[in-house]
């Protein structure tokens, strides 16, 4: 697993007032996604992952990087595994039972629906997004355990008959649009070109389709097991304001 330690001196004198650098890494699991979290040349690279690759070493850690699955890595911070925090995760109220959140790293752009192109008419027909969900006749894919956060959950998890929950990746759910397996997903529109261009595909063989109705993205955060105490998490908190403040 690759380590981080270039800053850890300058993060100890960025923070004053507070405790000496800790002695354990804190190990910061990600699902890699190209263009969002991933590390490229051996550094962290993405809209999200390098700020908090950042604020942990600002806050005065030592980091170690994880690649896991999104199953593995809910799975450990479930479990209460000791320095762990996983990146990238939004807040829902099942996860605030068994995890910590800090301030928010990144803000999502809007939603979109994709669909296949040549495919999308019926979609098309729909002038909102709970107009879309409510059609028997199209059926969502959705990767089994995501979240999008608070507002999007309830209404996917209320959905019956025309929704295909798989366990994957958001590159093979464009490969099964593609199939017909299902005629439609959620996902972000900064993640669009880099899920294409992992299936092979051709980016004209993809819609991007925007409902008025979709609320605007939703926040990222460091999300720490139970056993990362709260003055961990206050200390993380203090190096994302400053990291933001001052990028």
């Amino acid at each position: 697993m690759p380590r981080f330690f270039p800053a850890l001196l300058a993060a100890c004198l960025a923070l004053p007032g507070m405790p000496a650098c800790a002695a354990d890494p804190l190990i910061l699991g990600y699902v890699a996604r190209p263009g969002l979290a991933e590390v490229i040349d051996g550094k962290p690279a993405g809209t999200y992952f390098p700020t908090a690759v950042a604020a942990a070493e600002k806050a005065g850690f030592a980091v170690t990087l994880q690649a896991v699955t999104q199953t593995r890595l809910m799975a450990q911070v479930q479990s209460g595994q000791p320095n762990y925090c996983a990146v990238g995760i939004f807040v829902t109220p099942e996860r605030q039972m068994f995890g910590k959140f800090t301030l928010p790293i990144y803000r999502t752009p809007r939603f979109i629906v994709i669909a296949a192109r040549g495919k999308d008419g019926a979609i098309r027909q729909h002038k909102t997004f709970m107009s879309l969900i409510e059609d028997k006749q199209l059926r969502m894919g959705v990767i089994e355990g995501y979240s999008f956060g608070n507002t999007l959950d309830p209404l996917m998890a209320a959905m019956r008959g025309n929704v295909d929950r798989y366990v994957g990746t958001f590159d093979q759910g464009f490969a099964k649009i593609q199939a017909g397996r299902f005629d439609y997903m959620i996902g972000f529109a900064d993640e669009f070109d880099n899920w294409v261009a992992r299936t092979g595909a051709s980016r004209d063989a993809f819609s991007k389709i925007d409902f008025p109705d979709v609320l605007d993205g939703v926040h990222r955060h460091l999300m720490c097991s139970r056993a990362v105490d709260d003055a961990t998490i206050d200390r993380l908190n203090t190096a994302i304001q400053l990291l933001l403040l001052h990028p």
